[in-house]
Formats: C-alpha cells, structure tokens, sequence
C-alpha cells in the first residue's frame, strides 16, 4: 500500500508533538530524512536529527515499530518534535518531500489497521469516540469501545442468538432425526429474554432500547415557557408558543441532535402543563391528559423540569433530572430558590438564547452520559435486534416465525459485531448435535 504521513497530534503549541509515517516506504522515509540514514528496522525507539529543508535540522526522536505488530500492521515510524506548530510543519514537509510519500486523510492510519485486522470496527470507532470526548462518561464509553469491552458484549449477544437460532432451525429442518430435540418452549423465552434484558441494561433502559433515542421531556407548571423552550433548542419553530396556560393539550415529540456525531440524539418531548388541578377550564388540562403526562415524565430517561422560579420538580421520575429557571429575563419572584440559578436550575431565556448552548450540554450529559453513553449505529442497530427479540418472544410455540425473527435480530446485531453466515449458523446445528450419523 501507499505509504502516508501526517501530524498525529493536535496543532497546537505543545511540549511534543508527533509525525507518523506508515506504509511498505517507512524505511526508506527515514533513510532520506535522518541525518546518517537510518540502519536497521525493529521495535525501538532512538534520538536522531532530521533534515527540516534550506539547510536546517532538528535533534529529534524516531520510534519505529516493525510491521505487522505495529498498529496500523504496517512498517510505522514515529518522529517526536518539540511541539510548535512551525516545526512540526517543517518536519512533515520534509517527510512528504520523499518520493512515494503521500499526506494521510481522515482515519486513515486507524482504517489501516482494520483492515489488517489490528483493531476491530468497534475499537476504530473508539478512536473516533476518544478524540470526539468531551465528558468522562464519553470517555468510559470510548475507553470500552477500545478495551474491547464493548465488543465482547455484543459478541456475546450475538452468539447466544446465533445458537438459539441454530436450535430452533434444528428442530424445524431435522424433526425426523431421533437424536434431535428441539428447544423447549420454556428454555426459548429464558434465553431470549436474558438477551432483551441484557441489551436494555446496557443502554440505560427498556424505552431507550426499543426506540434507539433516549426520550427527553420537557415538564413543568402551565405557563413555565416549555414550548418556547423547545422551539430554541431545536433551532425553529416546532410547536405553538402561546402566553395563555395550558395552550399545549398533547405529547409533542422531535429528534434533537445534541452535537457532534458521537454525542449522537435524543427524543425531545414537550408535555402539557402539570399543576394541581384536573378541570378543563382556566387552561388547565384534562385528567386524563395529566394522567398521560406524568406517565410520560415517570418513564422518561430524562426530565427537563421548566419552571419559571426553578422549583424542584412535583411529579416521581426514573431518569435523570435536569432543573430548569425558565423566563431568567424576567427575575425570580421574592423568595424563589432559584434567584441567579440556585438550587442547582440553569438559568435560560429562551427569548434571547441565554444559556440555551448550556442546557443542551447539560441534558447531552444527562442522556447520553452514563449507560446511554454510545454511538448512534450501535443504538440504532442494537433497538431493531431487541425488537426482533420481543417478536420472537411474542411468538413461541411457532417455530418458523421465531427463527425468522431470530434471524433478523442476529441481521441487527451483524452490523456492529460482523456477520454470521447462514451456512455457520448450520455448522453450529451439527456441532450441537449427531445430524446424519
């Protein structure tokens, strides 16, 4: 392959900074650059002086890993620089001026080393996740993408279904072999329903789960400025803004895209007002509307209580709460406990967008921090594999549709462990059992 450089550290001023070579030209890379030539190839790491162009050089240190145990898998050479971006620009000119020598793109090096088999696709992604972190769950959530942690729980998944499945077909495509039995009906849901669980743990709960969206609902006391609210965070006018209480009579819900890639979406709802009453007149909501808001905000995954004084919230959550002074233009009233944003409510003006940049971190931290922590394919992949499941599961007793729905769910889970072929999921049914003897 063609051999690549480029800065492998931010550009920035810095004590270090790293240039990084990789492809079948490394070697030669260093025998044009090092002052003396470079003798020798192992893994090591060693101090030279490198040609920088117009007669310049700089003492520098050269690590250099010997392929395919490097991680790329390809001959790699590392030259660490003082950490000025002029330098460092010198330093990789001079290594892009030998012939053969190309400048890197996006991923590269990490794309490289999938494709020799160095890191799985979960790991690349948790280079991406790593450098795209900006809170410590993001960083627990890469740290297990790269450990392998992550990987191993889907490759547990998958495998469980996969042998599920091979029973199920097992017992459809060899009913007449005396020495196939078939799953129990019990056994099937034991095992299936252990997988849904495990996948809706992971990601922080059954809703989140089934929807791939972490659902955010905006709730509070009539009035309390929600649907204003909405409208700024999503950057347009969604729902209508109204002054009088009670104008919104029903779930309104929108994808919010929270940032940058990895910080991935949520489903924002907006919610009717929540107050003491249940009549249908003086803009409150019905009963029966209240009833189904605060069962919305019971099963949320998080709660972004609005209140004009940033009060703490009146109905019973399972998620995370974010608190809330709404109208912060406005004043608190005499008394309130969220004067300035105390208690522990953020401060917003959604009229003027004051810390409106602020809430939205702050509900990315509560949704997709923690076990919602992950990137947008694997939730998305792995909501239509626990889908597949609960069909599965809704469906024992017949044969066929279970394994039809198997194999749609072990389809999901493919996507990010790799696939696994109709013909392996055969050789599992005859390795579990003497077919044909």
């Amino acid at each position: 392959m063609e051999t690549i450089a480029a800065i492998a550290t931010p550009m920035a001023r810095s004590a270090r900074a790293v240039v990084r070579v990789s492809g079948d030209g490394a070697r030669a890379v260093l025998g044009a650059v090092v002052v003396g030539g470079w003798a020798g190839w192992r893994r090591e790491a060693r101090t030279a002086r490198v040609r920088m162009g117009d007669g310049l050089e700089m003492p520098v240190l050269v690590a250099t890993y010997a392929g395919p145990g490097s991680y790329t898998g390809e001959d790699v050479a590392e030259v660490v620089v003082p950490g000025n971006p002029r330098v460092v620009e010198r330093v990789l000119g001079a290594v892009l001026g030998v012939e053969g020598v190309r400048l890197a793109k996006a991923g590269e090096f990490s794309a490289r080393a999938y494709a020799r088999g160095r890191m799985t696709l979960e790991e690349a992604e948790g280079v991406a996740a790593l450098i795209a972190a900006e809170s410590e769950d993001d960083v627990r959530t890469a740290r297990g993408l790269l450990s392998g942690a992550t990987g191993s729980a889907y490759r547990s998944w998958s495998e469980r279904v996969a042998r599920v499945l091979a029973l199920v077909e097992a017992g459809i495509d060899f009913s007449d072999q005396e020495d196939v039995e078939a799953i129990g009906e019990e056994e099937l849901r034991q095992e299936i329903g252990e997988v849904v669980r495990e996948i809706g743990g992971h990601w922080g709960g059954a809703r989140a789960a089934r929807s791939g969206l972490a659902r955010v609902v905006l709730a509070g006391p009539p009035n309390a400025g929600k649907s204003t609210l909405m409208n700024a965070l999503l950057g347009r006018r969604r729902v209508v803004e109204s002054a009088e209480a009670g104008s919104t009579r029903d779930a309104i819900e929108e994808r919010l895209e929270l940032g940058p890639p990895t910080m991935g979406a949520v489903m924002l709802v907006d919610l009717p007002g929540l107050d003491s009453g249940s009549g249908e007149g003086g803009g409150e909501v019905s009963s029966g509307m209240r009833s189904l808001a605060e069962e919305a905000v019971r099963t949320a995954d998080v709660v972004v209580w609005c209140d004009a004084e940033g009060g703490a919230p009146s109905v019973k959550t399972s998620g995370r709460v974010v608190r809330v002074w709404t109208k912060a233009d406005r004043g608190a009233r005499s008394g309130s406990a969220a004067r300035s944003g105390e208690g522990g409510a953020i401060a917003v003006c959604a009229l003027d967008g004051r810390n409106i940049g602020a809430l939205r971190r702050a509900i990315a931290e509560a949704a997709v921090g923690g076990g919602l922590a992950a990137l947008p394919r694997h939730r998305e992949a792995l909501s239509r594999a626990r889908s597949r499941l609960e069909g599965a599961l809704g469906e024992v007793g017949q044969a066929e549709v279970v394994a039809q729905e198997l194999r749609l769910a072990l389809d999901a889970l493919g996507e990010v462990v790799g696939r696994i072929t109709p013909d392996e999921v055969l050789g599992r049914v005859f390795a579990s059992f003497c077919v044909g003897k």
